[in-house]
């Protein structure tokens, strides 16, 4: 009779593989789609290029081309969330926290966070599913946000006579880099002075009248 701990050292090693697997088709895939976009991606494509059979993609993703783009906007959105959580846990301003999420969208995660969100525009059931799937995952994230966001009211780093809401909805709109394509393509405007340059008028529209605090 075989030893339970050698079965079970097996089924861990296997379970090990798979999610190395897992990772790597979802590494690829986030390749291809960057570099196709997402009609013109296949799963014959991303196969390939993972050197396995397309058969073996179905068997992690059964649901075939959507359901990637959705673990990968899961994937995303979980190290945004790490991203978030480290700003928010800063030494700093709240001004400075708020710009270090700035950054890590515009400068770290800009060339995928432009193409998951493109695919927000195709509209229909992908759409749909990804507001379904992902929207009570976005809840902490914005409540941290938030949290910086009155943390500065509190301070006198923006103005308290704003409504918080407000100031977050206008916040989260900043993180659609997507929607910045065109203004850096046009003014030739590198990343960092995009980010500048927005953090700016952000910043400077919210801030109190009486802050004296250095701008960071």
């Amino acid at each position: 009779m075989e030893p339970m701990g050698s079965e079970m050292g097996r089924q861990r090693l296997k379970e090990r593989l798979r999610e190395v697997r897992t990772e790597l088709i979802l590494n690829v895939a986030e390749e291809v789609f960057e570099e196709r976009g997402y009609h013109e991606t296949t799963m014959d494509e991303i196969a390939a290029r993972c050197g396995v059979a397309k058969g073996t993609l179905y068997q992690h993703f059964p649901g075939g081309k959507d359901e990637l783009i959705t673990a990968l906007f899961e994937r995303h959105l979980e190290q945004f969330a790490r991203a978030v959580a480290q700003a928010q846990s800063a030494a700093s301003t709240a001004r400075g926290r708020l710009r270090r999420i700035l950054e890590y969208v515009y400068l770290e995660r800009s060339g995928l966070h432009a193409r998951l969100l493109q695919l927000l525009t195709y509209g229909g059931d992908l759409r749909q599913a990804l507001k379904e799937r992902l929207g009570p995952r976005l809840e902490p994230i914005s409540a941290a946000i938030r949290a910086i966001l009155e943390q500065g009211q509190r301070n006198g780093e923006f103005r308290d006579t704003l409504s918080t809401d407000l100031l977050l909805q206008t916040f989260m709109h900043l993180l659609l880099f997507n929607k910045y394509q065109p203004v850096l393509e046009r003014e030739q405007l590198s990343p960092e002075s995009l980010v500048a340059q927005v953090a700016q008028i952000f910043f400077d529209g919210i801030a109190s009248e009486t802050s004296g605090e250095e701008r960071i």
